[in-house]
């Protein structure tokens, strides 16, 4: 019997029953869709026996067999239940195992990750608006009547917005300039509380200082600690000081703040100018830091540098070079020396030292900020983007239109991807009439085979 139709449970077959001369490919098609699932055979059988450990001393084993080795082994094994839609789903271990393998985790390293006592949950979204929604407004100054998106995608804008307004209140509540007290081989000592600015990754910046391991550089905070009795916070940093027999200077809250302020620009849709920039000098042309650039002017030596812009015409500064012309380094364009990892500017015929330790800046910037995307500073948005309008509390400047969240807040990182696609490969099946069998082929069907017409 070929098979007309996808229902396999057993049941009686009345077709077979027909007389020879009823039996059509097309009443066959009819009995299999439509009048033998009516007629399916009971599919409970009666089993008397019991499961779990079996009993040693039994003289009759009446444990109940399984069809596998392993149910046989965990028969009372719990299953986990969910419930899409209106059909109930249970899976055992080995479905969960065959998921997993499915996905492509190693099954092999089970017994290491079921040591594990914790585990991070880590979804792309803003876990504090998820958590704290209480404390976020929907401000729609346009219109007060708006309502609400609790699922949408973060706002560049305004998350920029955000982070350069409250770090601008905490420079203007400690002061730009902290002046250095103490140094070790990894930490710096500063006066007064300021153990909740220099948190884990923070970037700072040192200046006014006659030591010249620290002057003009970076440091990565790795931790801050504060000491009440002394009233000092003992910064922690990544990076190895040389000297620390000098100790003056200060850290600047000042630079970073102006990286945000050029972020904010950038991801609000402004281009972003050169007096807005931390580490450009006010040069003109190209936006220096577009990827191409900083690739062009990060070299190992002075040769390498004048071969690489005379090779790409890059401006570099200025003025403009012709590809394929020699060039002698004029003022104000830069060079990214990585092998001392300093960045210079040529100025008065020498390179003068900008910044140390620049790597941990390009660490920063590089592939995710402003001077990555394009040359003119557009951070790419879209509708559902631009229509995200949360607020925290601190930064709504008026609650008399604000409208306070009442559920948790969905906010997907702004590149995350959320779309998933499948492609389906079909086999279509054709005869030429119902007295020929089918054949498979890949040729998709035309309309007018799919939809039925006359020639009235």
């Amino acid at each position: 019997m070929t098979k007309k139709s996808d229902y396999r449970d057993p049941r009686t077959n009345l077709f077979e029953r027909l007389p020879e001369v009823f039996q059509s490919q097309t009443n066959e098609s009819i009995f299999e869709n439509v009048f033998n699932r009516y007629l399916s055979k009971p599919q409970i059988e009666l089993v008397d026996g019991f499961a779990g450990d079996e009993f040693t001393n039994a003289e009759l084993n009446r444990r109940i067999v399984e069809p596998t080795p392993h149910r046989q082994a965990f028969q009372l094994q719990p299953l986990l239940f969910s419930k899409i839609g209106t059909i109930n789903h249970l899976a055992s271990y080995v479905d969960i195992l065959n998921e997993i393998r499915r996905l492509g985790i190693d099954d092999c390293r089970l017994p290491l990750w079921g040591n594990a006592l914790q585990f991070n949950w880590t979804p792309p979204i803003d876990i504090d608006k998820l958590a704290n929604f209480r404390d976020y407004y929907w401000f729609d100054e346009d219109d007060s009547t708006s309502s609400p998106q609790y699922i949408t995608i973060e706002n560049p804008c305004i998350k920029a917005t955000q982070r350069a307004e409250a770090f601008e209140e905490t420079v203007d509540t400690f002061d730009d300039l902290q002046p250095i007290l103490g140094l070790s081989a990894n930490s710096i000592v500063i006066a007064g509380d300021l153990s909740g600015v220099f948190t884990a990754g923070y970037i700072l910046f040192v200046t006014n200082s006659t030591n010249a391991s620290i002057e003009s550089t970076f440091f990565t905070t790795v931790s801050s600690s504060y000491n009440s009795t002394l009233d000092r916070t003992t910064i922690v940093v990544s990076e190895t000081i040389s000297d620390t027999s000098t100790i003056d200077g200060d850290i600047t809250l000042q630079v970073y703040l102006t990286v945000l302020l050029s972020q904010q620009t950038c991801a609000c849709g402004d281009d972003v100018g050169w007096d807005s920039a931390p580490w450009d000098d006010n040069q003109v042309g190209t936006v220096l830091w577009a990827t191409g650039l900083l690739t062009t002017i990060s070299q190992p030596t002075e040769a390498a540098w004048i071969a690489a812009a005379t090779a790409s015409g890059a401006s570099i500064g200025s003025p403009a070079v012709i590809p394929g012309s020699p060039l002698i380094p004029t003022d104000l364009q830069i060079w990214y020396d990585t092998t001392n990892n300093q960045l210079k500017q040529f100025f008065n015929s020498v390179w003068n030292v900008v910044q140390n330790n620049f790597s941990v800046v390009v660490a920063q910037v590089e592939g995710t900020h402003f001077w990555d995307f394009t040359s003119t500073c557009d951070v790419e948005s879209n509708p559902w983007t631009d229509q995200n309008l949360w607020l925290h509390k601190n930064h709504v400047s008026n609650f008399s239109i604000a409208k306070r969240a009442t559920l948790p807040i969905i906010e997907y990182e702004f590149e995350t991807q959320l779309n998933q696609w499948t492609f389906t490969d079909y086999v279509w099946k054709y005869r030429e009439s119902d007295s020929f069998s089918f054949a498979a082929t890949t040729v998709r069907p035309t309309l007018n085979e799919l939809v039925p017409f006359s020639y009235d």
